[in-house]
């Protein structure tokens, strides 16, 4: 029997059916519904194995499912590529300055940002209710929202349009994947590419379920340029695709790991290549680092 989270969260006797449970992408299992009303009937099972790229969460819940279901077998995406399980892969910095507005953005929202940590301190959750009675202010709500805007602003760059643009001229007869943070980026980006002449199309999940099948079948046949937010980080299994763009503006290692895996299927003969388009000069630089950091453990 094949479910969702979802839907075993909404009938967790479907489980009292099965001897053996499998949980793909196990992280979601910390989710908090899927904590208190699947954990409880797994752990009396005799057989669950779960599967993940990257257990761990950034709210820190994994632990809770980790006590009952301790990992047995652990191969990191740096073993995996040293050892040919998957393709090799290529990651390519790409550079791009912001201009002079969006630099006073970034430093403006920046300094909302710090101003919270220094009040409010390093727990990001508390923020909403951190209040200042001496400047009647919410200091974390606008640290909260300096984040926000920061990532919207980072993920509309003019220059990484540019350079998005040399990318996809440089593949123009491959499939590509292009990935970033917000919707709104991502049409906007539609919008310039269409406009360079570059047939795409986006996929998030604003994109009625129907449309996004055959954006899918169209994909490499009509257009090579798929533009994604998010949705396509889990599941999609398309062993010709060996070019993904990474618009950065996110810090999740799972992240970083599931986009790479969307390039790296194997296939004879096949090098990936993953640009990371950043700004420098901001977190963005962090993030590209990070990247490295995973691929060569």
């Amino acid at each position: 029997m094949i479910t969702t989270y979802s839907s075993a969260i909404s009938h967790p006797e479907l489980m009292e059916r099965a001897d053996a449970v499998v949980l793909d992408e196990i992280h979601h299992l910390g989710a908090r519904t899927a904590l208190r009303r699947l954990l409880p009937r797994l752990v009396e099972k005799e057989y669950v194995l779960g599967l993940s790229s990257v257990p761990e969460r950034e709210d820190e819940t994994h632990r809770l499912f980790l006590e009952e279901f301790p990992i047995c077998f652990d191969l990191g995406l740096g073993d995996a590529l040293r050892t040919g399980i998957v393709a090799p892969l290529e990651v390519v910095q790409v550079a791009a300055e912001m201009n002079s507005e969006e630099r006073k953005k970034y430093e403006g929202y920046t300094r909302l940002i710090q101003a919270a940590f220094r009040f409010c301190g390093p727990n990001i959750s508390r923020w909403m209710r951190c209040y200042d009675p001496t400047t009647r202010k919410y200091i974390g709500r606008f640290g909260i929202l300096g984040m926000s805007k920061r990532k919207k602003l980072l993920s509309q760059v003019e220059t990484k349009k540019t350079e998005i643009l040399e990318i996809l001229q440089r593949h123009s007869d491959e499939r590509i994947i292009l990935f970033s943070e917000s919707v709104d980026a991502i049409e906007e980006i539609k919008v310039f590419l269409l406009g360079q002449k570059i047939s795409c199309e986006t996929f998030h999940s604003k994109v009625e379920a129907w449309r996004r099948m055959e954006i899918l079948d169209e994909w490499g046949k009509r257009f090579n340029v798929l533009l994604s937010c998010r949705a396509l980080e889990e599941g999609l299994d398309v062993k010709e695709v060996a070019v993904a763009v990474l618009i950065t503006s996110g810090k999740s290692k799972r992240q970083f790991i599931q986009r790479i895996g969307r390039i790296i299927r194997p296939v004879e003969g096949k090098v990936a290549k993953f640009y990371v388009v950043y700004c420098p000069g901001t977190v963005e630089e962090n993030y590209a680092r990070t990247i490295d950091k995973i691929i060569n453990v």
